[in-house]
């Protein structure tokens, strides 16, 4: 909803409505719909993208499991800490911790003031390089020197400008940031107020440090087969008819060798073939990602490879020219500098990284009661196998995607997957099928196991959840732009200062 727009006017749809909307009709009604009940997960999912399409700033709260694949693709996913499921925590970007809608404000407030605080940053930061790159230009036109070193200016933005960036970034949100208008996705970091004072302040610094330079000696006085795919789809799709085709549940359990009654009869090598051709009942995950990779993954930025470059280049010029012993200082101090960023940064993100997966990291090896070579026994859901035959009671959570093979009143909640909360009663003429992440909310049954693993409704779920979006924020590609431009303007001005001083050397040796 815009602001000031009555929340009653807005359009009511249901999920399977605006699903079956063509692209162009839901571009048109996506920002137009107030409330879209009994919509699934792929629903949420659509609506998100169609209003980021229009370049829409998305914001998604939920609490299930249901919502995760809209937490994980909007621009700010916010989850509930208490009711929440852990999948909706690990898909969102802010968990609220106590589950307090009125916590969305803070979490906006604060939003907000990080907002303002990197604005004040860009500003304070460019101002003094800004002043610097001026100042060492004028200087090496007119005096064929720089009055700033490359270490002089590396420590200035490494320990000054850190020290001032502190300051600005923790500056506590004020209630005004409320009174403000939202800020769009393609409005620039940079305003016109923020060009105002940029300039007038390094201008000042410029005037101020080039008369230091110039006349300060003066001033101060100083001196100078029926395959998994069809298995998937079969419970995916509820097509009752195809399964008829096939010869009901009993037709299936045949197909894939299982005795409905005595589940599998193999031993050992039954069921690692099984989990050969249908998979094994894991999810992929991310990789844990190590310290190193976060050292070399500082290593591949541009200005750390340029500083570096720089830094060697200075060293071996140093030593060259003043001997091992004292030639070694700038080149060695930019080394010391550069290496010092990437061991923060690497240090930083890692135990980042690693606090999120203690925090995700839940048990998951529960025992699922199963019918192998005619008896009851107890094995692992890892163990699990497509032909397995699954025994159910209240409280059990649906372990794989499968077919009802029978049981009493059986009825399953399907809230994590569906976000309803209406129980679903599962039997042979209308619904016999069951999916994985379910859960038992009354009666007890068997059921046939088809599919597990990634194969499952809920694996193809957690692949979507799990997968490594490269996507910027609209913050984050504005911040990419700016640091790119910036460093064209520095190598560009420090390029053209190293000309400026090669005309005035060789204009020196032609005079001679």
């Amino acid at each position: 909803m815009k602001p000031g727009q009555d929340m009653f006017s807005g359009a009511v749809v249901e999920g399977e409505e605006f699903r079956n909307y063509t692209h162009e009709e839901r571009m048109e009604k996506a920002d137009k719909i107030c409330v879209m009940a009994r919509s699934s997960p792929f629903d949420k999912l659509l609506m998100v993208q169609c209003l980021k399409q229009k370049g829409q700033v998305v914001a998604v709260t939920g609490d299930g499991t249901n919502d995760a694949p809209a937490l994980k693709e909007a621009d700010i996913g916010l989850s509930m800490g208490i009711q929440g499921t852990e999948v909706a925590k690990e898909s969102s970007d802010i968990v609220i911790l106590d589950d307090n809608f009125a916590s969305v404000a803070t979490v906006l407030r604060w939003g907000r003031c990080v907002y303002n605080n990197i604005q004040k940053f860009i500003q304070f930061q460019l101002t003094v390089n800004v002043a610097a790159l001026v100042i060492n230009f004028v200087a090496a036109v007119s005096a064929g020197e720089v009055p700033l070193t490359a270490v002089q200016l590396l420590w200035v933005n490494l320990i000054m400008d850190t020290l001032g960036a502190l300051a600005l970034a923790t500056e506590q949100p004020t209630k005004e940031l409320m009174d403000r208008a939202p800020v769009g996705r393609t409005e620039p970091l940079i305003t016109n107020i923020m060009w105002r004072n940029l300039l007038a302040q390094a201008l000042y610094q410029i005037a101020v440090l080039l008369t230091l330079q110039f006349k300060g000696e003066s001033i101060f006085g100083v001196a100078e087969k029926i395959n998994q795919a069809n298995l998937t789809e079969l419970v995916k799709e509820k097509n009752l008819k195809q399964l008829r085709q096939l010869g009901g549940v009993a037709g299936i359990a045949s197909a894939i060798k299982t005795d409905i009654e005595g589940g599998i009869c193999g031993g050992v090598q039954d069921i690692a073939r099984r989990q050969e051709a249908f998979g094994s009942n894991t999810y992929k995950k991310p990789p844990t990602k190590s310290f190193f990779h976060f050292v070399v993954e500082a290593f591949k930025d541009l200005t750390i490879a340029i500083l570096l470059a720089c830094a060697a280049l200075s060293l071996g010029f140093g030593i060259k020219e003043h001997g091992l012993k004292e030639g070694w200082y700038d080149g060695g101090s930019i080394f010391v500098a550069v290496f010092l960023v990437i061991a923060v940064s690497a240090v930083s993100n890692y135990r980042q990284n690693r606090q999120f997966d203690k925090l995700s990291r839940v048990s998951n090896n529960i025992q699922i009661d199963v019918v192998r070579q005619g008896r009851r026994q107890q094995v692992s859901i890892f163990e699990l196998v497509v032909g397995d035959v699954v025994c159910l009671n209240i409280g059990d959570q649906i372990p794989a995607d499968g077919l009802f093979v029978d049981g009493h009143s059986l009825q399953i909640d399907e809230s994590s997957m569906t976000g309803e909360s209406d129980h679903v009663e599962v039997n042979h003429d209308q619904n016999p099928f069951l999916f994985s992440g379910t859960k038992v909310a009354d009666g007890y049954g068997r059921m046939l196991v088809t599919s597990v693993g990634m194969n499952t409704t809920w694996g193809e779920m957690m692949s979507h959840i799990s997968r490594d979006t490269s996507e910027q924020t609209p913050l984050q590609a504005r911040l990419n732009k700016l640091t790119s431009s910036i460093g064209k303007v520095g190598l560009a001005v420090a390029f053209l200062v190293l000309a400026v001083l090669l005309i005035r050397v060789l204009h020196w040796q032609h005079a001679r």
